[in-house]
């Protein structure tokens, strides 16, 4: 029965099951901002192509990166505006850096303290 299902999946999967196959993920666009207090994959993350100022704190807001791609006045499922990042490896390593750091920080702190 086993052999069967791998047959099927392998096979039909690849031909019509399985949507935008050969589209580009949004992971891995520079334009991809993932959410800094989140994983790297999460569906918080925005893209720095779309985006407003914000006129009363002039803070520069994005939109989600999952809306962005549903629209097709903007990226839209074919992925219109996607430039592939070069340094994935060290965009995700830096994202894990920011993400933990300050926890390492903190611990080693308190570690210190009560020593």
């Amino acid at each position: 029965m086993k052999v069967i299902y791998l047959f099927f999946t392998s096979t039909f999967a690849l031909e019509g099951f399985i949507r935008n196959l050969d589209k580009p993920a949004c992971i891995q666009c520079k334009h991809y901002l993932p959410d800094p207090s989140d994983r790297f994959v999460s569906s918080n993350a925005k893209c720095k192509m779309f985006g407003g100022k914000d006129t009363h704190t002039g803070t520069i807001l994005y939109q989600d990166a999952i809306s962005v791609r549903r629209d097709d006045s903007r990226c839209s499922t074919a992925g219109t505006y996607f430039e592939a990042e070069r340094n994935l490896c060290l965009k995700r390593a830096d994202h894990l850096t920011r993400r933990t750091v300050p926890f390492f920080i903190l611990f080693y702190m308190a570690w210190n303290e009560f020593k």
